[in-house]
Order: C-alpha cells, then sequence, then structure tokens
C-alpha cells in the first residue's frame, strides 16, 4: 500500500507512536521504506497527562528509537492533568488534543 504514497524524496514525514505494539511496527516498517526514499521519519508520541507514568512511557519510546537513528518528539497535553477527576469526558478531550498537538507540530515543521 506505501507504493501508492506520492511522497518525494527529502520529504519529512511524521508517525504517531503510542509505544504499543502497533504503532512501534508501524514506525519501524516506516522508517524502512522511508530510508529506501530518501525521505526523513519523524515519530511523535503524545503524553497526555493523564497519568504520571506516561512521561516515562514516552521516554522509553525515545529510548527505543536512539539508537535506530528515529527521530522522537513528544508532544505534552498540558491541560491533561485537569482531566484525572473526571475520566469518562478525557477519552474525547485527549483524542482532539491529540490530533491538534500533531497538526500543530507538522505544519510548525514542514512535515
Amino acid at each position: 500500500a506505501m507504493e501508492g504514497l506520492a511522497v518525494r524524496p527529502g520529504a519529512h514525514v511524521a508517525v504517531a507512536v503510542s509505544g504499543g505494539a502497533d504503532s512501534m511496527a508501524l514506525a519501524l516498517l516506516l522508517a524502512h521504506w522511508a530510508r529506501s526514499r530518501g525521505v526523513t521519519v519523524q515519530a511523535l508520541t503524545v503524553d497526555h497527562a493523564l497519568r504520571d507514568a506516561a512521561a516515562l512511557e514516552a521516554e522509553q519510546v525515545s529510548a527505543w528509537f536512539a539508537p535506530l537513528g528515529i527521530a522522537h518528539t513528544t508532544l505534552r497535553w498540558d491541560e491533561g492533568s485537569a482531566y484525572r477527576q473526571r475520566p469518562a469526558s478525557a477519552q474525547g478531550a485527549a483524542r482532539d488534543a491529540r490530533y491538534r498537538l500533531m497538526l500543530d507540530w507538522c505544519a510548525a515543521h514542514a512535515c
């Protein structure tokens, strides 16, 4: 399916990575695909600040990618900590924030 993508050499693409097996596999496959085409990959992880462990999990993703030469950035949703007491309303707000943070980062970095 990747062959149909119109991504030129020198392009900069981003991939969302939660740290779970699926997103890690996607990022690794994308990085392999990109290297053979002269494309730069940027992995993005969003720390929603909903759990204390989230920051450490994002750091772990960065540590996994570093020896592989995959750039990684953690984007933090600082307002997320306010949702810790309201978990029922957190999921939708976190999803919206995640997309906004990643789209804003990509726009700012010509990605």
